[in-house]
């Protein structure tokens, strides 16, 4: 079964349009990677800043190993995460069947 992914994190809202388009710049290489099933990115119509990309995955599994990617050999160079104001949470979700 797959799982459902959110990455929410809070970046400064002056330089939301600079983090999009990091995003869009390495959401190709996400949509390639083994288990990824979708990826869209969310922007807070009140808080530019805040944005949430939703993720399908095909495990939980296999986003972790996504992650240690991005963490490692494909990491983008992209500063993104220096313009955080906070620490982004991860939150995995399981289809309730209803």
């Amino acid at each position: 079964m797959s799982v459902l992914v959110l990455f929410d994190a809070h970046y400064q809202p002056d330089r939301a349009d600079e983090v999009i388009q990091a995003f869009a710049a390495a959401l190709p290489a996400t949509r390639a990677f083994d288990g990824c099933l979708e990826v869209s990115v969310q922007q807070d119509q009140d808080d530019p800043g805040h944005i949430v990309l939703v993720e399908r995955w095909a495990s939980r599994e296999h986003h972790k190993a996504y992650m240690a990617w991005r963490t490692g050999e494909g990491a983008t160079g992209s500063d993104v995460g220096t313009l955080m104001t906070a620490r982004p949470t991860i939150t995995y979700f399981d289809d309730a069947g209803i």
